[in-house]
């Protein structure tokens, strides 16, 4: 993973966690580059990616969780059963943070446009 990141590089990264509860509970996370939440809000707003605010880049990120915590609770339990879902909650991380959650076993590593994408899920026992 260090090949990521050149010698003088340090990045910023964004982690984005959200919990759900009801039926069973749990939460997913994503962590991203600083360019690759402005991509993405670049394409949400159909905006250049210079036109975007750092904020607004890293929001996307947030309302890209909030869609695939959704969607995952409805995929996984169906209709029938109802969530809480909590606000994603998003920290501006450093460098050796990131290779920690990269490091995780139960990090799922993505690479979206050339940049890396870390996805995790963690179910909790039924509340």
């Amino acid at each position: 993973p260090r090949a990521l990141f050149s010698d003088t590089e340090e990045g910023t990264w964004y982690h984005c966690e959200m919990t759900y509860e009801g039926h069973m509970g749990g939460a997913l996370t994503l962590t991203a580059s600083a360019q690759l939440c402005r991509h993405i809000a670049a394409n949400v707003l159909g905006e250049d990616e210079s036109n975007v605010p750092q904020s607004m880049a890293s929001d996307a990120l947030g309302e890209l969780l909030n869609l695939l915590c959704g969607r995952f609770t409805y995929a996984v339990y169906g209709s029938e059963k109802s969530f809480a879902l909590a606000a994603p909650a998003i920290y501006r991380i450093g460098r050796e943070k990131w290779f920690e959650f990269f490091a995780q076993p139960d990090t799922i590593r993505l690479s979206v446009e050339g940049e890396p994408l870390l996805l995790t899920l963690r179910y909790a026992s039924a509340v």
